[in-house]
């Protein structure tokens, strides 16, 4: 079984049982829930973890022209530095650009 302090899933802990019921830990938040949240929270929360599994810190640049935000009830979000404005997702072409720039760093067989 799972021991407290597991990984349950993309940034939640199992945090052990309490009256014989699990619960997790966010790891963002260190909030406790009963239940993990949706598949959609899970990736959104994948897609703000680093390259390495660790968590960002609000401000660092995840993507050309977006930052990272930090967490609004669990949930990551972003933030336009043009226009300072907050978003839930980042926009296809800036995750695209995530996605290219850590393959990039693989020598590339060519």
């Amino acid at each position: 079984g799972m021991q407290p302090g597991d990984l349950a899933a993309p940034g939640f802990l199992f945090g052990g049982r309490h009256d014989g019921m699990p619960f997790y830990v966010c790891v963002a938040t260190n909030i406790s829930v009963w239940e993990l949240p949706s598949e959609r929270h899970l990736a959104a929360v994948m897609a703000s973890l680093g390259l390495n599994g660790e968590s960002l810190s609000p401000g660092q640049r995840i993507a050309p022209g977006y930052v990272f935000g930090g967490y609004s009830d669990g949930l990551p979000f972003y933030v336009c530095e043009a226009s300072g404005e907050s978003v839930w997702e980042l926009p296809p072409e800036a995750s695209a650009a995530v996605r290219s720039s850590s393959s990039a760093s693989h020598p590339s067989s060519s």
